[in-house]
């Protein structure tokens, strides 16, 4: 694989015409609203019913006077609306998440939105918690970040009467290793749930390094799939390309030898995979025939794959009296460079589940 020259001015231009359309775009929405040329917007949830630990995406349509339906999607909704949300949060990518299940009202959460530019302008919607839907917790570690790849080297060049060879890529950088899951400690117990009237069974886990604590209600037909997996490896770094070769001179009654191509730079080796986490779990006496509803997982994270060889570049050709001579093209000898070692998956511990029947 070979350089592509102007690439760099080529991304910056594509970067530059997508952030001036942007530009535009919202020009175009502000001018909407300051002129009444806007007949209502609604809220879009792409589901009205969500598990307790579901991230949602919010939407907004915004419908003009000319019957025109123009959609923004989670981040875009945040430059031209105020949205406020009980019982929940929204990030800067316009995900919402919900903080505490026990503050929600009546098991909902209601969205509100209003423009920026004309408060007349709004929508209300609500979001239901359907506590049947599986629990999906993850504590796991994160994946290691990918190896720097390697720069390609430089080309031969002409200097007076000589030409110096390709210069070798330079071998990407290894990846780095995942870090280790975290160590949790989970309680479960039986809640009466005025509102569904009803049991539900209330899950709190704590964060034994940061001991930050999480509330969670699942039905008791439900199930709930917690892990601590360790990080994956990352991707080792490809090698750089090996540098061209200068031609020899093409001229009649004289031997032009061509110089020699760069090596292919050796691909870094993956990430190691992070160690698996910890988790100790406690069901109240009056839940423990629910264990079987919790699924634990804690393995250890895959290596990271070894990065990709450079490819060698190409030799100077080789001229005789004139002609391509291509009986001593072979002299010029070069290699690609060797794939990187792949990265050794991560310790697994196993689970430890302590004191499953709580005393009374």
């Amino acid at each position: 694989m070979k350089r592509v020259k102007f690439t760099v001015i080529i991304i910056a231009l594509l970067a530059f015409n997508f952030s001036n359309a942007q530009t535009k775009d919202d020009k175009k929405i502000k001018s909407l609203f300051d002129d009444n040329k806007v007949k209502n917007i609604d809220i879009v949830i792409p589901h009205k019913s969500y598990a307790a630990n579901a991230y949602m995406r919010v939407g907004i349509i915004i419908n003009t006077t000319k019957n025109k339906k123009i959609e923004l999607s989670e981040k875009d909704c945040l430059k031209h609306f105020n949205i406020s949300i009980t019982g929940a949060i929204i990030d800067t990518l316009g995900i919402i998440r919900i903080t505490n299940i026990k503050y929600l009202l009546k098991h909902s959460i209601v969205i509100s939105a209003a423009s920026k530019y004309n408060k007349s302008y709004t929508d209300t919607d609500t979001i239901n918690i359907d506590f049947k839907d599986t629990l999906k917790l993850s504590y796991n570690g994160a994946t290691g970040e990918t190896g720097e790849n390697g720069k390609f080297g430089e080309n031969g060049e002409k200097k007076g009467n000589s030409a110096s060879s390709g210069q070798n890529g330079q071998n990407g950088k290894v990846g780095k290793d995942g870090s280790p899951g975290q160590s949790i400690e989970i309680s479960v117990s039986l809640l009466f749930d005025s509102i569904l009237d009803k049991n539900l069974l209330n899950v709190n886990i704590k964060n034994i390094k940061t001991l930050a604590i999480e509330n969670y209600l699942m039905d008791t037909n439900g199930y709930a799939s917690i892990s601590v997996n360790g990080g994956n490896g990352g991707i080792g770094g490809r090698g750089g390309d090996g540098g061209n070769g200068v031609n020899g001179v093409c001229r009649a009654g004289i031997i032009g030898h061509g110089t020699y191509a760069g090596n292919g730079g050796h691909g870094g080796d993956g990430g190691l995979g992070g160690l698996g986490g910890y988790i100790s779990i406690v069901f109240d006496s009056l839940c423990s025939n629910y264990i079987n509803h919790f699924i634990l997982i804690n393995e250890g994270g895959i290596g990271g794959k070894g990065g990709l060889s450079g490819d060698p570049g190409n030799p100077g050709q080789n001229y005789y009296n004139g002609n391509p001579d291509i009986t001593t093209v072979s002299m010029n000898k070069y290699d690609p460079g060797s794939k990187g070692n792949d990265g050794s998956k991560g310790p697994a511990p196993t689970i430890k589940i302590e004191n499953l029947i709580k005393s009374k």
